[in-house]
């Protein structure tokens, strides 16, 4: 791809105009320089009654897109079974051309379209602690590395989808926070597996580790994974050697799109300024058939690239 610059205005010539900027190149422009985040004292969240939340007036920045309300707005919050842990996030949906507030069920992390507000704790039918998320970055490089973020004793993650920040010296010290994916389908489907990978990768000189935690959900709530099935996430950072992890024990049974997750660390020694990390998923077992689940090979895994503190 040529060198691409702007903003310039239009020269017409004979009916035509020699430039034209769209919405995409305006979206590079702010996701290369700010991070998906909302500043302090906006879009705060409170506990009204019961199970809805006040939601406060504020602006933000998700997926490259501005986001802005003037207004306060109300949020309602599903009862919980026991005790359970939702985040409310600003949620960019690209193709409606729309950004909304949304409590997600059972999870306290932000998919890459979408920023976290505020961590919440739902026992039965009452919302019981609301945990403000705070963003310690927002213009990429200006405090430290990565688009981190603090909410007190709970924690949550802005998103990006290849990792986050600068690093003036190759061999400082730091952490970057990210996504490699947010959403990527099993290769074969019956049922359908998606999965989503997050990276927190700190800096010691030289040494570089990246603590992925990678989760599973199947595509529809009446799809069922059941027992005798055993998924397993193989990775590895620069081509080195793989690591692994079950993510899914055949003593386990799936059901609806609940996400499950599992964690491991990668190590390498470098100064470089990104890394690649590959990741694919293997399926077996003792009662299985079929290769649902299964998400590229050894020798087409996923990759990406991790921008190192």
């Amino acid at each position: 791809m040529a060198m691409q610059y702007g903003f310039f205005d239009a020269v017409e010539s004979n009916g035509s105009y020699d430039r034209v900027y769209g919405a995409a190149f305006f979206t590079h422009f702010i996701n290369a320089y700010f991070c998906p985040a909302v500043p302090d004292g906006c879009f705060t969240v409170t506990k009204n009654s019961g199970l809805t939340l006040n939601v406060g007036s504020g602006h933000g920045i998700v997926g490259g897109v501005y986001f802005y309300d003037d207004s306060a707005s109300t949020l309602s919050v599903t009862p919980a079974t026991g005790t359970r842990n939702d985040l409310v996030v600003a949620r960019l949906n690209a193709a409606a051309r729309t950004v909304t507030l949304e409590v997600k069920q059972n999870t306290s992390s932000a998919a890459d379209n979408e920023v976290a507000l505020a961590i919440i704790t739902v026992n039965g039918s009452t919302v019981t602690q609301v945990t403000q998320v705070s963003y310690s970055q927002i213009l990429r490089g200006a405090v430290g590395s990565g688009d981190s973020v603090s909410s007190g004793n709970s924690s949550s993650s802005g998103s990006s989808s290849s990792g986050s920040g600068t690093s003036a010296s190759s061999s400082s010290s730091g952490t970057t926070t990210g996504m490699l994916t947010s959403k990527v389908s099993s290769t074969a489907s019956s049922p359908t597996v998606y999965y989503s990978a997050r990276h927190t990768t700190t800096r010691s000189g030289s040494n570089v580790t990246v603590a992925l935690t990678f989760a599973g959900w199947l595509g529809s709530s009446g799809s069922k994974l059941g027992t005798g099935v055993k998924l397993t996430v193989y990775a590895r950072i620069n081509g080195g050697a793989w690591k692994s992890v079950v993510l899914k024990k055949t003593s386990d049974s799936w059901s609806g799109t609940t996400q499950h997750t599992a964690s491991l660390n990668l190590s390498a020694a470098t100064t470089a300024k990104t890394a690649a990390v590959e990741f694919y998923v293997t399926r077996s077992g003792s009662t299985y058939s079929g290769s649902a689940g299964t998400l590229g090979s050894a020798s087409a895994p996923k990759s990406y690239s991790v921008t190192l503190p």
